[in-house]
């Protein structure tokens, strides 16, 4: 085999290889693709010297902390707090937001990745961010808690 046969062949060993590794999914469990519905707007906030308030209204609003899962990293862990409100119909609530819930009589906290309908009606599917499957149970809105909406580090 001359030199020349054996560049056209390491050219197209590299390329095969390249396309293979370029037709791969390498997604990490982080990522996802979905973004939390916009519950928060600039008429909802007041920062005044060292205070921030945030009104919505018809909303129950609540303080909440995270169990050291890694579920939901690296948007948050342990150490932060965050903002619930309570969901008052299914439309409060869209596609890429994270919500609380009940499952077994445990809380979880996972993003929404799809809304849809069965014969028992409305239901979510979720995710944690950090997991690399899909829950796979279908939430209904009556074991939603809550809706997060804010985030503090």
């Amino acid at each position: 085999m001359t030199s020349y046969q054996r560049l056209i062949i390491s050219f197209l060993f590299v390329f095969i290889i390249g396309f293979l590794l370029g037709s791969l999914d390498f997604t990490t469990a982080q990522s996802t693709n979905h973004l939390s519905g916009n519950h928060v707007y600039d008429n909802n906030v007041v920062v005044i010297a060292d205070q921030a308030h945030i009104t919505l209204p018809n909303k129950q609003v609540r303080w909440t902390t995270f169990d050291d899962t890694h579920s939901m990293e690296p948007l948050f862990g342990s150490d932060h707090n965050g903002l619930l409100f309570t969901p008052t119909t299914e439309d409060d609530i869209s596609v890429g937001d994270i919500i609380t819930f009940t499952y077994n009589n445990n809380y979880y906290i996972h993003r929404v990745i799809t809304i849809n309908e069965d014969t028992n009606g409305w239901y979510a599917l979720t995710k944690g961010d950090n997991n690399i499957n899909n829950d796979n149970i279908k939430i209904r809105f009556n074991d939603i808690t809550g809706v997060l909406f804010g985030l503090l580090f």
